[in-house]
């Protein structure tokens, strides 16, 4: 009987084995012999159906319970997505969950909180872009999708820079020390997540909300630094 892949799967392959994902984001393994209650033909068909529904509602059920609230999820039947009615006898089906989510908001309240407040803009402006496109930071993010988020204001390379010395000595994103501060966002969020979540940092080229690509990506000016968060196991290249 075939082992799940990942942390954010459920695996319902042949008849009757089960891995569900993510209580508490650790993957677990439930093994039913459903075979030996299969009957031929439609019954077969409307057995395996059940099962799969089963292992999706569970899956459902310890992600909300490990994060709080519902996570995207997709299903892939013989590694094409698809209903699950179109499962047949000897199919695999695969639930795929958005587990780093749970990363996500975590990452989000990091920054706040490490903000430095003086007027407010700051700690207001943290932006998240998914697969580059600016959302809500309160939008659910897809199974596959890799988080931005970044700060556009005028002195966010200097607060990041240790210079807000009284309020964040020790920057926001990643910190000034070439290894980065122990005590800023990318290294808490890795601390937490990284056994389930890609985490980067990188300055991005940033205007009007937009991310600059090619030669106008390069003036300083514009460049800012970004927490990028992804599925385990995901390359991230330079953005910009």
């Amino acid at each position: 009987m075939p082992n799940g892949q990942a942390k954010n799967e459920a695996l319902v392959p042949n008849y009757g084995g089960v891995m569900s994902a993510a209580q508490r984001l650790h993957s677990f393994s439930t093994q039913i012999d459903a075979a030996k209650r299969l009957t031929l033909g439609p019954g077969r068909q409307q057995e395996l159906v059940a099962l799969c529904r089963w292992a999706l509602t569970e899956g459902h059920k310890i992600n909300r319970t490990a994060i709080g609230h519902d996570i995207a999820a997709r299903t892939l039947v013989n590694g094409v997505q698809a209903p699950i009615e179109s499962v047949r006898s000897g199919g695999v089906v695969l639930h795929q969950f958005a587990v780093h989510q749970a990363a996500v908001d975590f990452a989000y309240e990091t920054l706040k909180k490490l903000s430095p407040v003086e007027t407010g803009n700051y700690k207001s402006e943290h932006q998240m872009l998914v697969n580059g496109e600016s959302v809500d930071p309160s939008s659910q993010v897809g199974v596959d999708d890799i988080v931005i988020f970044v700060n556009s204001e005028p002195y966010t390379r200097r607060i990041e820079w240790g210079l807000s010395k009284k309020k964040a000595p020790n920057g926001v994103y990643f910190g000034k020390t070439p290894s980065g501060s122990s005590e800023a966002a990318y290294a808490v969020v890795r601390r937490r997540w990284g056994a389930v979540v890609t985490v980067a940092f990188q300055y991005i080229a940033l205007f009007d909300g937009e991310i600059v690509r090619g030669k106008e990506a390069n003036a300083p000016s514009i460049r800012y630094p970004a927490l990028i968060i992804a599925p385990k196991g995901t390359r991230i290249g330079k953005v910009s």
